[in-house]
């Protein structure tokens, strides 16, 4: 069985349902079949679902069926179900907004780390939506520099960390979406540590 979409990665709420074609062999004799999105933890999206009727004269090699969308933002499994058995075969599809930042994190530095490099870790989601780059974060501080998204929830920076004891409130922003953070240097750090 192959499953083909229409589309792999559509904008959250730009379109009702996306066309997928399902080929293989027997398609004329098989039962019970549905087409289910399966979001990140593996649970069915109901309101996708699709019970695809058999119908006389069905080609015994593919048939076509409209999923209706979700309009939650994520990854989900498309799979195909004949008499509630998962069939091995699946594809991705992607519902995505636009970037945005929910949490940026700096380790505590101390002086005497001044002059190296912090990382900073970014998380949202949509990091990797289409059109997402990283040259689309900016960052309220000029110290931060190379800016690498990781995955659709995560990306890197760094800082070079200053010498002076004291607080920077940071802002990384991505568009509409921004976080604000505290790059933090005090005494009694030695180096660096998760703060």
């Amino acid at each position: 069985t192959k499953i083909s979409l229409a589309k792999t990665q559509i904008p959250v709420e730009t379109q009702e349902s996306v066309t997928a074609t399902i080929t293989g062999t027997n398609s004329d004799i098989r039962g019970v079949t549905k087409i289910k999105l399966l979001d990140s933890n593996k649970d069915e999206y109901t309101e996708s679902t699709v019970t695809v009727p058999i119908v006389n004269n069905t080609s015994n090699t593919e048939f076509t069926v409209d999923i209706p969308l979700p309009t939650t933002e994520g990854f989900y499994t498309v799979a195909v179900f004949f008499d509630d058995v998962k069939d091995t075969t699946t594809t991705t599809l992607q519902v995505y907004g636009t970037p945005s930042i929910s949490e940026v994190t700096i380790p505590v530095a101390g002086p005497s780390y001044g002059g190296n490099v912090l990382p900073v870790t970014i998380i949202g989601k949509n990091f990797k939506a289409p059109g997402a780059t990283a040259s689309g974060f900016t960052i309220s501080d000029p110290r931060f520099k190379n800016v690498t998204i990781i995955s659709d929830t995560k990306a890197k920076a760094e800082v070079t960390c200053p010498y002076a004891v004291g607080t920077t409130n940071v802002t990384v922003s991505y568009g509409e979406s921004s976080a604000t953070t505290t790059l933090k240097v005090i005494e009694s750090v030695t180096s660096y540590e998760v703060g």
